[in-house]
């Protein structure tokens, strides 16, 4: 039998699922509520709502341009030849290729790529259907996820949890090829699918002996990175970095950040770049560490569920009805299916 932390989404959140449904009747709340944990955010940070914008809620910190991996928003309804102009003039004045390219709404790093050159750019602007994110992309050997929370009223809120992300990798043999070191792998045994999928135009390929190959380009378990427990790693330091970067959306309560550092002594000095900041459908990824039970994972997320909730009904305003949230979650789904269109079809 598969561990938990595979298990299919529908069985796994199923319990999940009638725990935030106790949790609505309990506080008289529909769905909707919690949106207003993050109020500042389109539909409080959910998938149905845009990426870019949270991140524009923090350009007024002190912090922004040393700790935000530098974005620009590409529509997909401009024209084909101005996204490619735009695009290229904001590379040339703020990055260098090799650049990251993902949808601006989305979930679990579906849709993220890998951009080399020019030529690749110009191809993948040409056939996204929706507006896509052009960042920055830091090669940091280390990836973490930093939970923050705080209540309504107070001062200061706190880190909640530290998911420290490993992104899989291969080492070859100059004899096998990647297919066969990924199966060779006993940590991938149950991602390798996954695996297979994002390496599958290089699957064939031979690596030469000593060559390391990451397997990924970020840390999304649901992609098959490996998520271990990162409490050890926090500092005063890092708390107040957090802190400084939070309070610049007074309106910004419940999330996660997600980010790069150079080294854990840099992460735990507060030294990092921010790739993305999800609102109130966060998860505490440290869940995913194979040292916590089933049992402790529910723990975990009953907990971050509740304070949610007191969150929420502690802040007043309207909400989205339950309606309005199923009519976008089905365009965020459809839309979603094919974020950048085959090429035959563009053709």
């Amino acid at each position: 039998m598969k561990p938990w932390e595979f298990w299919d989404a529908r069985i796994f959140y199923a319990p999940l699922a009638i725990y935030i449904l106790w949790l609505m009747l309990r506080h008289r709340r529909g769905i909707g509520c919690i949106t207003k944990a993050d109020a500042s955010f389109p539909y409080g940070g959910l998938s149905i709502g845009s990426k870019y914008a949270i991140l524009e809620r923090f350009k007024q910190s002190p912090l922004f341009d040393s700790h935000f991996a530098k974005s620009f928003l590409v529509r997909a309804s401009w024209r084909v030849n101005t996204r490619v102009r735009r695009a290229s003039a904001f590379i040339n004045k703020h990055l260098s290729f090799p650049v990251i390219l993902k949808p601006d709404y989305g979930h679990r790093g579906n849709g993220v790529l890998l951009v080399q050159n020019m030529a690749e750019l110009r191809d993948t602007l040409a056939r996204m259907t929706i507006d896509h994110i052009l960042q920055a992309y830091h090669d940091e050997p280390y990836e973490f996820g930093v939970f923050y929370i705080r209540l309504p009223g107070e001062q200061r809120g706190r880190i909640w949890s530290i998911t420290e992300k490993v992104l899989p990798t291969v080492t070859g043999d100059g004899v096998h090829t990647l297919r066969q070191l990924i199966e060779a792998e006993p940590r991938y045994v149950h991602r390798k699918e996954k695996l297979f999928e994002k390496n599958r135009a290089a699957l064939d390929t031979i690596l030469k002996k000593g060559e390391q190959r990451k397997l990924l380009i970020t840390g999304s378990h649901a992609q098959g990175a490996i998520f271990l427990e990162g409490k050890q790693y926090k500092t005063r330091r890092l708390e107040r970095v957090i802190e400084t970067i939070s309070r610049a959306d007074p309106a910004f309560h419940f999330g996660r950040y997600d980010m790069k550092a150079k080294s854990i002594a840099a992460f735990k000095r507060g030294a990092f770049r921010i790739v993305e900041l999800n609102g109130v459908d966060s998860e505490s990824t440290n869940i995913y560490d194979p040292q916590y039970s089933l049992i402790e994972a529910y723990r975990i997320l009953f907990a971050q569920w509740r304070l949610l909730f007191a969150i929420a009904t502690r802040i007043s305003g309207p909400y989205p009805s339950l309606w309005e949230l199923i009519t976008n979650y089905r365009h965020f789904f459809s839309a979603t299916k094919e974020t950048v269109a085959p090429r035959a079809a563009y053709q």
